[in-house]
């Protein structure tokens, strides 16, 4: 009797591949943005405009709004610098978080000359180094004019135009060094 089943096992174990074989393939599921509704806790005193020029400091509980009043960027207390749809007075959507937190404390932000943007340990005065960087340059070396902008559905790191200065010189474009999201 164990011998007839093991040969009946046998067939019905090769069917049942080939039946799995047909199936097509499941893909994974493209990258999604995680998002969280909900209302920020954003003190009135904390808010710095849309633009955060080169050197300009945005401290934790420090938030930049869109000028359309519908985008958010906040560095909040644990140094994670997340950015949000929707107006900062009532529910909020989470588009995007850099993810790298240090634990409640100081942290600050700024935009360098090289259009590099960090959340630095510690208060200004007293930097105790990079909690997270963009990893973005200038593609035109150093600049004075860099700086953070909260646009509508977007937080970037822009090096404005510079038109050309004649005898053929072209310029520089307005060039987004980094986006996020």
């Amino acid at each position: 009797m164990k011998a007839l089943l093991a040969t009946l096992a046998i067939p019905l174990a090769f069917a049942g591949a080939e039946g799995l074989a047909q199936v097509p393939e499941k893909k994974p599921m493209p990258s999604q943005t995680y998002v969280k509704k909900g209302n920020l806790k954003l003190n009135p005193a904390g808010e710095k405009g849309s633009r955060l020029s080169i050197y300009e400091v945005l401290k934790s509980g420090e938030y930049m709004v869109g000028p359309d009043r519908q985008s958010v960027a906040v560095l909040h207390t644990d140094g994670n610098f997340c950015f949000y749809r929707g107006d900062p007075n009532k529910a909020v959507e989470r588009l995007w978080c850099s993810g790298v937190t240090g634990g409640e404390g100081a942290y600050h932000a700024t935009v360098g000359a090289d259009a590099n943007f960090c959340v630095h340990r510690g208060p200004p005065t007293d930097r105790k180094g990079n909690l997270w960087c963009t990893n973005s340059s200038s593609t035109y070396g150093r600049r004075v004019d860099v700086y953070l902008e909260v646009e509508s559905g977007r937080v970037a790191v822009i090096s404005p135009e510079i038109p050309g200065g004649g005898m053929g010189n072209p310029g520089m474009p307005k060039t987004w060094n980094w986006t996020a999201p």
